[in-house]
């Protein structure tokens, strides 16, 4: 909003905005021309109390699923959306430091912000407090001095480039899963074939009445020979 923009300007005495409440809490910053781009940010924090100073930024939207309760944590749902894990950059801010802080934009963030850039405060250094921020400054350029068209085409080239990798890596994983199950059910049948044989070889085994002594050496070897064509 218009009240939002002014406290945050830098030439701004005793502006800043506070948060809501307690937790983490998004800001979002749009450009009125549509042929720039934004490209970075200075936030300044510490001007107030250092109870009130946020823990970090992180830049971007947040994952669709990942929300904020009021202690700043993530939380959602059900166990799906509480798992969820935030990938977005982020920058921590110092506790208890007055200062500004750079923070330029990568190319595929500036592409995928455009003119609208989405940043999250994170929970106050204490996390009962309202995070407050002092000054913010948004700098952009030009989409044809950033180069708008080629970026979005290497992104878009990139973005290809993950997807074949991923289905590459799931097709890997479903034919390594189906080998396994192929050596499984191999290993399975010929165990069931060796103990058939095995089964056969002592249903066809002749008790022999003579005395121990006397069938020692023989019986052994017929025992031998009746294994081995069984296993083989």
């Amino acid at each position: 909003s218009e009240s939002t923009r002014f406290a945050l300007a830098a030439e701004s005495a005793g502006g800043g905005v506070e948060a809501p409440g307690a937790g983490a809490h998004d800001l979002v910053l749009t450009l009125t021309k549509p042929d720039y781009v934004i490209r970075g940010v200075r936030v300044h924090v510490g001007d107030g109390s250092a109870a009130r100073v946020p823990k970090d930024m992180r830049v971007g939207p947040r994952p669709p699923t990942l929300s904020f309760g009021a202690n700043g944590e993530s939380s959602g749902g059900d166990a799906a959306s509480q798992s969820v894990f935030d990938a977005r950059r982020r920058v921590a801010f110092e506790t208890g430091a007055r200062r500004w802080y750079d923070v330029p934009l990568t190319a595929a963030e500036t592409v995928a912000a455009g003119r609208e850039l989405v940043v999250t405060f994170g929970e106050a250094t204490s996390p009962a407090a309202a995070a407050r921020v002092d000054h913010l400054e948004v700098y952009a350029v030009s989409k044809a001095a950033f180069g708008w068209d080629r970026e979005v085409a290497l992104a878009r080239r990139d973005a290809a480039g993950r997807r074949a990798g991923d289905e590459k890596g799931r097709k890997a994983n479903e034919d390594e899963t189906t080998q396994s199950d192929a050596e499984d059910r191999a290993s399975t049948s010929t165990t069931s074939k060796t103990a058939s044989r095995l089964e056969r070889v002592v249903r066809h085994v002749v008790p022999d009445s003579r005395p121990r002594s006397s069938r020692a050496g023989t019986g052994t070897r017929e025992e031998e020979r009746a294994l081995r064509a069984a296993l083989a």
